[in-house]
Parts: structure tokens; C-alpha cells; sequence
């Protein structure tokens, strides 16, 4: 568990309430389900306020959010820590030019999108979603804030799946997770 202190009492409580749902969205996944963490406000702030408390003295100025779960966690985060929040998106959900990039998930495959001139180079990006699997959908991530020019400080998650060794597709990627998956 990677955690600014490990005994910190509030990791517990998140973890306790990640719920998790066998053989969703297909069979065999074990699929980590952090919506009932949003249903219990001091859980939800006390994960919002760690990341924070990791962020607000790094000079980021961009958090981006992977869709969908990233939108949850980013924006109250880039709040905090007085950054701008870039939506990282599913393919044809944003209007104007935009970065494309595909990559393998778990169970299949997905593409993320970002608009052009969202990020201006030179910029100190955090990747923000609720979990690392693969690695696929951050290293997406990384790759479309890198394509335009910022740099990718590390990438936030509430969960990591450790056994699908998704830090090792980060290429050395500092990856901060608050619990690993039940």
C-alpha cells in the first residue's frame, strides 16, 4: 500500500468501503466499485484530502481526469491544489481538435481524447482515475499530455490491482495509490 503514512486511519475506511463486484462488466473480472465510497462524505473527503495533501505543494497546474472516474476525484483535487482540471475523454465526446490515443485494457481495448491547447508544453501535469489495472489507460493518459508538451509528474489512483502488474507498463511512471484492491 502506498500511502504517506501507513498508519494512517483513514485508509482503512476507504478501503472498507470499495465494494467489489464479481464478473463485471464480463466474467472473471473482479470489478472495484468506488461509488459506494462516494455514498459516505467524511470517506469521500478524507480520499480527496490525502491526494491533496500529497499535491498542493508540487507546482502542478494541470490534473487531468480519465473518463469517467477520473471526473469524480480530479476536479475537487485540481481545486485544492489551484490547477486546471483536463478531461481526458472517450472517443467523439469532444467537440474541436483533439489528441487521440488508443490503447488495451483488461477486457478489450478503448481510446482517450484530449483537446488540442488544453495543455501548453512545459506544464506540470498529475493523471488522476480511481484505478490501476494494466496500466493501459494511464499510460494513454501520459502519452496524450506528453504528446502536447507537459510534463507528466505522476499519476494518482484510489486503487491498484497489484497482480495485474500494471506499474511495470508505466516505464518507471511514479504511480500513488491509496489502497490495493481486495
Amino acid at each position: 500500500m502506498s500511502v504517506l503514512k501507513a498508519d494512517d486511519p483513514r485508509i482503512p475506511a476507504i478501503q472498507s468501503r470499495i465494494r467489489v463486484v464479481p464478473n463485471f462488466p464480463k466474467p472473471g473480472i473482479m470489478f472495484q466499485d468506488i461509488t459506494t465510497l462516494l455514498l459516505d462524505p467524511k470517506v469521500f473527503k478524507d480520499t480527496i484530502d490525502l491526494f491533496v495533501e500529497r499535491y498542493k505543494s508540487k507546482n502542478i497546474s494541470v490534473v487531468a481526469g480519465v473518463e469517467a472516474r477520473g471526473f469524480i476525484f480530479g476536479p475537487p483535487i485540481a481545486l485544492a491544489i489551484g490547477a486546471k482540471f483536463v478531461p481526458l475523454r472517450k472517443p467523439k465526446k469532444l467537440p474541436g481538435k483533439v489528441f487521440r490515443q488508443e490503447y488495451d485494457l483488461e477486457y478489450g481495448s478503448d481510446c482517450l481524447e484530449m483537446h488540442v491547447g488544453a495543455v501548453a508544453p512545459g506544464e506540470r501535469a498529475l493523471v488522476v482515475d480511481d484505478l490501476i489495472a494494466t496500466g493501459g489507460t494511464l499510460c494513454a493518459a501520459m502519452d496524450l499530455l506528453e504528446r502536447a508538451g507537459a510534463e507528466v509528474l505522476e499519476c494518482a489512483c484510489v486503487i491498484e490491482i497489484p497482480a495485474l502488474k500494471g506499474r511495470e507498463r508505466l516505464n518507471g511512471k511514479p504511480v500513488y495509490v491509496l489502497v490495493d484492491s481486495q
